[in-house]
């Protein structure tokens, strides 16, 4: 026997042995597992069912959780190109087990900024977990004067909202101005001077050469009085009746007024006022 018929035997027994070797258990059982596919959530599930070569398998529901992510679809690859299944759909088991990747995608929240009445300022997406950046302040007139801008506040918030919140949900953040304009109730007896009083601003004119507000239309019901100074920075001049009475807006409070008037040159009679709606 030459060299060459020889190879050539030998090659086809091992070739008849390796695919021997290969050849398939027809009883053989198959799995389908499922990876979790998270940075946060590590491990896998098994089906506990087995299954043989073209078995019907059913796609589970999803078990895993991935803090600020939500659960998309399952995928035969990891990076999601493979085939797509969802709970429900069908697999044909072939002579391998199946492994089905989890597919997330990041949740997203919407901040919304309402100006109330300034200039428009664009909502922002933010991812869970992030900040929102602080745009830029609007503005706001007030015929052909502009109003101070005091921040942006949350619903139900009494201080300016901070930027380095992290983002959970949708929120509306809105624009609080330092104005008097509007109606103010009296908080009763919180200063020396009693009696139930409803204060109506309407009208508000800039004073240059005292760079304040001059109030310039106003309606006191139910007292005729109106209350006091204290410490509070800005201050809004009006009159009630024959007295002199000044009006205070709180810098960091927009929807607190201090109200105080004079009728013995002392300026000593006082009363907090409420913003109402």
């Amino acid at each position: 026997m030459n060299k060459k018929v020889f190879f050539n035997i030998a090659v086809a027994l091992i070739l008849t042995a390796v695919l021997a070797s290969c050849k398939k258990d027809p009883d053989a059982k198959y799995s389908v597992i499922y990876n979790a596919n998270a940075l946060s959530t590590s491990g896998f599930v098994t089906d506990t069912k087995e299954y043989a070569a073209g078995d019907k398998a059913v796609v589970k529901a999803n078990a895993f959780v991935y803090a600020g992510n939500t659960f998309q679809h399952w995928n035969t690859k990891q990076d999601g190109t493979g085939d797509t299944y969802v709970e429900g759909d069908e697999i044909t088991i072939k002579d391998y087990h199946v492994f089905l990747y989890a597919i997330w995608s990041q949740n997203t929240y919407t901040v919304t900024f309402n100006s109330n009445g300034g200039s428009e300022v664009a909502a922002q997406t933010v991812k869970e977990g992030e900040r929102a950046t602080k745009p830029a302040d609007p503005t706001k007139n007030f015929g052909t004067n502009k109003l101070d801008f005091l921040g942006w506040y949350a619903p139900s918030a009494t201080a300016a909202f901070e930027f380095n919140t992290p983002i959970t949900d949708n929120i509306t953040l809105t624009a609080e101005w330092l104005s008097p304009l509007g109606t103010w109730k009296n908080i009763g007896d919180a200063g020396n001077w009693g009696g139930e009083c409803t204060l109506i601003i309407t009208e508000i004119e800039w004073k240059e050469n005292e760079s304040t507000w001059d109030i310039a239309s106003w309606t006191a019901q139910s007292n005729e009085d109106a209350a006091s100074k204290d410490d509070y920075p800005n201050g809004y001049h009006v009159a009630f009746d024959v007295w002199d009475t000044y009006v205070y807006l709180h810098k960091t409070d927009p929807n607190k007024l201090l109200v105080f008037y004079d009728d013995d040159g002392y300026y000593n009679n006082w009363n907090i006022f409420t913003r109402q709606p």
